[in-house]
C-alpha cells in the first residue's frame, strides 16, 4: 500500500512538511487594467512608466 492511498499516513505526512506559508499583501499598486501591446518596446516602455509611478508614490508596502 503506497502512503497516497492511506488516509492517516497523507495527514501525517502533510503535517511533518508543510507547505509554504502565505505571503502578507501588497499595497500601493497603481490600478491598471488589462493591456494588449503591439511590440515588446511598447510593454517595456509601459512596465517603465509604472515602475516611476511606484517610485513616485513611494515604493509597494507589505501588510502583513
Amino acid at each position: 500500500m503506497k502512503i497516497t492511498d492511506n488516509r492517516d499516513a497523507k495527514r501525517r505526512l502533510s503535517l511533518l512538511n508543510p507547505g509554504p506559508a502565505a505571503l502578507p499583501e501588497a499595497t500601493g499598486w497603481p490600478r491598471f487594467a488589462k493591456k494588449t501591446f503591439n511590440s515588446y518596446a511598447e510593454m517595456n516602455n509601459w512596465k517603465a512608466d509604472l515602475i516611476r509611478e511606484i517610485m513616485r508614490r513611494g515604493g509597494v508596502r507589505w501588510k502583513s
